[in-house]
């Protein structure tokens, strides 16, 4: 949803505001995983950049926040990895959209929301779909990100599927246990996958 909203919002401006803002996004898709991992863990660290933001404005303890709030600092990383490729995906499909259209729908008297809601989105239904279907699929398959970030804890607050069959398969030596695993993600994607293209109705 967030790549459709910057590529709605960047659907008529200048070229060079598309570039700057394209340029941003997806400087952090086309980082390796790992790379990104690191950054995020230099930036929350005790003695990151973000607790120094914070000390300018005020004398608080430094917060360890990849202790203190590890869920909602990968999920955070992963949307802010991974919306460059939603934004390009709707950017292109938003581009394919005749101008007529909404011009004769605004002639008709609808407003800005009801266009996108009655035009834009249903014109969309596929983009919608493969982006959802994609992005299922990547983050049910996120695991060097996790990894590095957290290691899976504290405790097992972060601990995903991927990261369990990791342990389970290479730090335990359960390998069959970790395949078991595998499938068990294998499955999930396949069932949200077809969970989507039928309540989008969508045919393949």
């Amino acid at each position: 949803m967030l790549g459709f909203i910057i590529a709605f919002l960047l659907k008529g401006k200048k070229t060079w505001v598309k570039r700057f803002v394209g340029i941003s996004v997806i400087a952090a898709w086309v980082t390796p995983e790992i790379v990104v991992a690191f950054c995020w863990v230099v930036f929350l660290g005790d003695q990151g950049t973000l607790n120094t933001i914070i000390s300018y404005f005020s004398d608080v303890r430094p917060i360890a926040f990849l202790f203190q709030y590890p869920m909602i600092c990968v999920v955070v990383a992963n949307i802010w990895r991974g919306t460059a490729f939603s934004m390009m995906a709707f950017q292109t499909a938003l581009d394919d959209i005749p101008v007529s259209i909404e011009e004769a729908a605004t002639l008709d008297g609808a407003t800005r929301w009801q266009t996108v809601w009655k035009i834009t989105v249903p014109i969309l239904k596929g983009t919608f779909t493969t982006n959802l279907m994609l992005v299922t699929l990547q983050t049910l398959g996120v695991f060097t990100l996790i990894y590095t970030m957290t290691g899976g804890g504290p405790g097992t607050t972060t601990t995903t599927l991927p990261v369990y069959m990791y342990k389970q398969a290479f730090v335990s030596y359960q390998l069959g246990y970790g395949t078991a695993i595998s499938l068990i993600i294998l499955t999930i994607g396949a069932i949200f996958s077809l969970l989507y293209m039928k309540v989008l109705k969508v045919k393949i």
